[in-house]
């Protein structure tokens, strides 16, 4: 009984106690709540409208793309990498945008219509589903092959698999997913573009001028404005900041930067490097002008390459070698090597190593046949080679490779130069694929290639034209900077970190009494692939992006191989529209020019000139002759022309006119009305219209990319 007492005694106490208790569990998962959304914030490289892009969605989708181009033989410079990130960040906004438009006005893509896309039943098929689908192998025109495919890349399909597969098919997944996404959006964008074009019409004012167009040839004298060195006449002040409100759009900022001060020093080989590297190029040319295994020489040196097959001239000049160096191999005798000098800090070794003759390129055809029918391809090939049948009857009944039969069985190769399908074959396409042996075989003689399951029936359908062929070696000798070299250039710039004056502007001084480059409001945003023209200069532009103004690098930034960097931050602008101190002076000097331009032409007027040959000697300037001016503007010539062209009688001169930054004064010659017969009359406004909607559609999808509200974090990952 006490010790109730004691409790109801202390019962305000208590109350007080586990109302505080509350109140610090209330509080402390609001302040987690509000720490998780902190940090979902810190993850999001891109916010598009209400929209948030995650890191882990943006990285991934990345990652696919750089593997991809790698996975084509391409190595990816710093530079390289950021334009596929920069890609993918308006892959992302527009897909963004279609979203939303498609939201809004109600459009979709159906699952038949998405079928039909990638089959091209009924609707053209999507150009970015077939390449994928023959890159895969599969019959980009079987639908059943296709529904086959998009079936296994189900997760539980996948499953099922071995083990060692599944990895392959998921990441086959994923592209195809990524593909799948956009063929969906460029499909409603098509829908889109559509629906804005036809809601665009032709006015009856359009419709006179454009159905009965009539064109002037008209003599001109025109000069700049600037021949009128009038300093009275100059923009003031009040009159371009007045410009600068009227006219928004034009500075509308499209994303937020910042401004970087530098210095920055590229380091040069020295005296003593530049001897090595000469020293280096006569030794690797003795090697290789002694040796029968030239690929063994040139693997140890830079873009050394030693291929066993023959070039056509073509394909040698197609390697970007130098002029001279294609001459040399031209003129050379075999084992001949040339005397390389330096260019570009590089010598290039290359030696002949053979040269002769021969059919330059082939045709092949190919038969490829399935488990079941492998166990017959020795008495199709004694069939075919006795005459008691045709390769191409072959190719027809048992081919299972539909891209090759579609062809008669031909063998094709995309032409890099032409871009389009080629038949014929060269050494060089052959032996990539391991089958320049074809060059050793007789025409039209059936033979197996390959082994165990792996089998083809094969045959030499023709041989190309005897032509020149080279066999060649080639490296190249860099002449790079030793580490002394380096380390005298490191301390050179570290100088200036290490003396007495902390301050950036003096530190400047410094540098440019050294010779150093100093470069000062250098502008940098989330898509700059470097600084300035600094390759490899990237971590620069990220650390200035996360940084503030006036943060100076705590080290020196090493950029690429051969660059330093000393970096202070500057001034930061955001906001809609770019400030009025960055736009002054060109605002200044268009206003300048469109006022000097008023003020020549009334003083051309005053002078009572009646001749253009006046005027010309008047404006410092000759007669031109312009024909086919119709009252269209195309963008040739300022729209000013076009509007006096016509509002001026044939043979009168024009008085004086400024347009845009130019005086000009025209005198229409001749005037041809065109008489088109009415289905012609029709089929052009038709056109004209198609023409201007589709222009609409896209001007209108970029209008809705320009009002988006964006926010662009990958400064703060990449």
């Amino acid at each position: 009984m006490a010790t109730l007492q004691k409790i109801r005694n202390r019962a305000g106490l208590l109350i007080l106690i586990i109302g505080l208790a509350l109140l610090a569990f209330i509080i402390g998962d609001g302040l987690r709540s509000g720490s998780t959304l902190v940090q979902g914030d810190r993850q999001t490289v891109l916010k598009l409208n209400n929209k948030k892009v995650g890191y882990g969605t943006y990285q991934q989708r990345l990652q696919e793309m750089t593997e991809s181009y790698e996975a084509q033989g391409n190595k990816l410079s710093e530079e390289d990498r950021m334009e596929l990130n920069n890609r993918l960040a308006e892959e992302f906004i527009q897909t963004t945008a279609i979203e939303e438009i498609a939201e809004k006005v109600g459009l979709r893509v159906t699952a038949k219509e998405y079928l039909a896309l990638l089959t091209g039943e009924g609707v053209q098929q999507s150009y970015a589903a077939k390449q994928f689908f023959q890159q895969m192998g599969i019959n980009p025109t079987s639908k059943e092959d296709i529904r086959q495919f998009i079936n296994q890349l189900d997760d539980n399909n996948i499953k099922q698999l071995p083990e060692e597969y599944q990895s392959y098919y998921i990441g086959i997944k994923k592209n195809w997913q990524s593909l799948s996404s956009r063929i969906l959006n460029e499909r409603l964008l098509q829908k889109f573009t559509a629906l804005m074009s036809r809601s665009y019409v032709l006015n009856k004012i359009d419709q006179e001028y454009l159905s009965n167009p009539t064109s002037r040839t008209v003599a001109l004298v025109r000069t700049p404005s600037t021949l009128l060195e009038d300093e009275n006449a100059t923009a003031t002040d009040s009159e371009v900041e007045t410009y600068y409100k009227q006219h928004p759009n034009l500075f509308k900022l499209q994303s937020p930067y910042k401004k970087v001060d530098y210095i920055s020093l590229q380091i040069r080989p020295s005296q003593s490097d530049l001897a090595q590297a000469n020293k280096n190029m006569l030794e690797a040319k003795v090697k290789l002008a002694n040796t029968s295994d030239e690929e063994a020489v040139v693997r140890n040196y830079d873009n050394g390459f030693a291929p066993t097959f023959y070039l056509t001239s073509e394909e040698l000049s197609a390697l970007n070698l130098s002029e001279p160096l294609l001459s040399f191999v031209k003129g050379a005798n075999v084992g001949e090597v040339n005397s390389p000098v330096l260019a570009n800090d590089t010598y290039q070794l290359i030696k002949l190593v053979d040269r002769k003759q021969a059919p330059t390129s082939l045709t092949a055809q190919v038969v490829v046949l399935d488990t079941l029918q492998m166990k017959s391809i020795d008495s199709l090939v004694n069939a075919i080679n006795s005459g008691a049948t045709t390769f191409a009857n072959v190719v027809a009944t048992y081919s299972k490779d539909e891209q090759t039969k579609a062809e008669g069985g031909y063998i094709t190769f995309r032409n890099p130069t032409t871009g389009v399908a080629d038949r014929n074959l060269s050494r060089r396409v052959l032996a990539s694929s391991g089958l320049e042996e074809l060059f050793d075989k007789k025409p039209l003689q059936a033979f197996v290639h390959g082994a165990g399951a792996n089998r083809i029936i094969m045959q030499v359908a023709s041989y190309g034209e005897v032509g020149d062929l080279y066999k060649i070696a080639y490296a190249e000798i860099p002449s790079t900077f030793s580490d002394e070299t380096y380390n005298q250039a490191y301390a050179q710039m570290n100088e200036l970190f290490s003396g007495e004056d902390t301050d950036f502007d003096k530190i400047v001084e410094q540098a440019e009494k050294k010779g150093l480059q100093v470069s000062n409001g250098e502008i940098v945003n989330a898509s700059s692939a470097m600084l300035g023209n600094i390759p490899s200069s990237r971590e620069v532009v990220s650390w200035a992006l996360r940084g503030k103004q006036g943060d100076i690098n705590e080290k020196i930034f090493r950029c690429g191989s051969d660059h330093l960097v000393i970096a202070r931050i500057g001034e930061s602008v955001k906001g809609s529209l770019i400030p009025l101190s960055e736009v002054k002076e060109e605002i200044r000097n268009r206003l300048t020019a469109e006022k000097r331009g008023d003020l020549l032409a009334q003083q051309l007027a005053s002078k009572g000139i009646t001749s253009l040959a006046g005027y010309a000697t008047a404006m410092k300037s000759v007669i031109d002759t312009v024909s086919n001016v119709s009252n269209v503007a195309t963008g040739a010539m300022p729209p000013e022309f076009n509007g006096m062209t016509f509002n001026t009688e044939v043979g009168t001169l024009s008085k004086p006119f400024r347009a845009q930054t130019e005086v000009m004064v025209l005198q229409p010659l001749t005037e041809t009305k065109s008489t088109l017969p009415e289905s012609a009359r029709k089929a052009q406004l038709e056109q004209q219209r198609n023409g201007t909607g589709q222009a609409m559609g896209y001007r209108g999808f970029q209008y809705v990319i320009s009002q988006m509200k964006i926010k662009d974090n990958r400064g703060n990952f990449f």
